[in-house]
Formats: structure tokens, C-alpha cells, sequence
């Protein structure tokens, strides 16, 4: 796209942006919701707990329309015409507006397969010379993060994916140690597929927020969502 087309694309989007806030503006006195809300959030998430919360806000309020994407690559907000963004961790861009939604526990963990084959590290140190699984957007960052002392540099990446279900998985079968949320691990560990370590060295939770685009007023149906979300998710971790 030329810089004219991104240019004149931009001002569409704010004059439309500024027709829904108009509409947003002259319906604040009544009590019902309507119009589209335009969300973007984590693919694995959005599917485990997202999407209920999201059906049973659309429930109530017959004159929303919902239109979600989940992909677990970041998405520029305002570029995409989002209204809307879930994110794990806090936003870098300091430019978003964000909400604290809840919190979730990472966990480090390993097959009983690859366990038995490599040992159970007791304490991080014992971390070095393991094979790891990493998404690919943020590769080592999560294991430097979560153990600073740690020489990532003797970590060996076997596997790496943009999803996390396809991370968990490749975990299950041997391939290595993985650093994932809860949500996403809770149900195999429960099923002796997955088996938390260094239960000594808790690793910190993360928020997950909602997030709206910098330089657009936030739309009553939004900021609905956005209680409706906070209320229907609670303290996860």
C-alpha cells in the first residue's frame, strides 16, 4: 500500500470510528447495547476461555455482533481495526489503554517419558543442558525471564511454534521442558501426561488484559465487554 492509500485508509477508519461514537454518544441513555465490537486475542485462550464468556455476553445483548480473530501473533490494533485486544503479560506499547482482566500461573513442565529419560531437574540450575520447546516470537525470553540466573545459552531448542496447543503437545511427546500457563497445561498434568516441576521455585503469574487502541474514545458496548470479561474470568491463577 502507498503511504497515500495508508494515509487516506487511516482517516476512514477514524471518520467511521467517529460516525460509532456519535451513535455510542446518542443511545448512552438507554439501557440496551448495539452495534459491532471488533476483538483480536490469543488463539488458545480465545478457544478455552474466551469463547464462552464471549457467547454468554452476545446472549444478553441481542444488538451486539461480535467479530473475533484469535491468532497467537500480536496484531497491531488500530492497523487492524480492532476495538479490542487480549493480551498475556503486560502491553510494551504504551500507547494501549489496558485493563487488568486476571491472572494465570506459568508452569515448567515435562513429560514422564522424557523425565525418566533425562531426570527431573530439582532446582534451575539443574535446567542447563535440558531440550526445550519455545514460541517462536519470543524463543529463550520465557525461560531468561522466569529463571535469571539461568545460562540459557546451554538450553537446547528442539522445537518451536507460534501456538501453544502445538508447543503442549510436542511436550507430551518426549521432545522437551516447556514453560506454559496453566490453562493450557492443567488438563494433562491432571491426566499424568504432563508433570509440573521445581515446585520449590514457583514462577510469577501473568495479567492477561484487555486493551484498546490508542486515540479512539472506548464504546459503552465496549467497556461492557470489557466488565463482563473481568467478572466472568475472576482470579485464574
Amino acid at each position: 500500500m502507498t503511504e497515500a492509500g495508508a494515509a487516506f485508509q487511516q482517516t476512514a477508519a477514524d471518520v467511521l470510528a467517529r460516525l460509532d461514537q456519535a451513535r455510542d454518544d446518542a443511545e448512552a441513555g438507554a439501557s440496551r447495547l448495539a452495534g459491532p465490537i471488533r476483538i483480536t486475542a490469543p488463539l488458545s485462550f480465545g478457544v478455552t476461555h474466551l469463547a464462552p464468556a464471549l457467547a454468554a455476553f452476545v446472549a444478553g445483548h441481542a444488538e451486539v455482533v461480535l467479530d473475533v480473530r484469535l491468532d497467537d501473533q500480536v496484531v497491531d490494533l488500530q492497523a487492524g481495526g480492532f476495538d479490542l485486544g487480549i493480551r498475556i503479560g503486560r502491553p510494551p506499547n504504551s500507547s494501549l489503554t489496558p485493563r487488568r482482566l486476571t491472572l494465570v500461573r506459568p508452569y515448567v513442565v515435562g513429560s514422564l517419558d522424557y523425565l525418566a529419560r533425562r531426570g527431573r531437574p530439582a532446582v534451575p540450575s539443574h535446567l542447563a543442558g535440558h531440550d526445550v520447546l519455545v514460541y517462536v516470537n519470543a524463543d529463550l525470553e520465557a525461560w531468561r525471564a522466569a529463571f535469571p540466573k539461568l545460562d540459557i545459552g546451554r538450553l537446547n531448542v528442539r522445537f518451536r511454534s507460534d501456538n501453544g496447543d502445538t508447543l503442549r503437545e510436542a511436550a507430551i511427546a518426549g521432545l522437551g521442558l516447556l514453560i506454559l500457563p496453566d490453562f493450557l497445561v492443567a488438563a494433562s498434568v491432571k491426566g499424568g501426561r504432563l508433570e509440573p516441576l521445581l515446585p520449590s521455585h514457583p514462577l510469577a503469574s501473568a495479567a492477561i488484559y484487555a486493551v484498546s487502541p490508542p486515540g479512539r474514545p472506548i464504546l459503552r458496548r465496549v467497556r461492557a465487554l470489557v466488565e463482563h470479561l473481568a467478572t466472568a474470568f475472576g482470579p485464574m491463577a
